[in-house]
């Protein structure tokens, strides 16, 4: 069940992220960090499948544009995660 939400959460982010919530790895990098083991499993988990959406399988999903977007935005803030 948890997988299924990750990859919702993933598509909801792929195409949200530059227009609500711009701030999406920053956020995982904060949730990660609450102490909590399994909610920092997950979110190493979900930014895995996104760094596998945006370098692997964007070319797919994504219109050019808004994939160098966001590898842009994932490449600006990799020091965090």
């Amino acid at each position: 069940m948890l997988a299924k939400l990750n990859i919702a959460f993933v598509e909801i982010v792929k195409y949200e992220y530059d227009k609500t919530w711009e701030t999406v790895f920053t956020d995982i990098c904060t949730f990660s960090m609450s102490g909590n083991l399994l909610l920092t499993e997950n979110c190493i988990l979900i930014l895995k499948a996104l760094s596998e959406e945006i370098f692997d399988f964007g070319k797919k999903t994504l219109k050019q544009e808004a994939l160098q977007s966001l590898k842009n935005k994932f490449v600006a803030e990799f020091q965090q995660i």
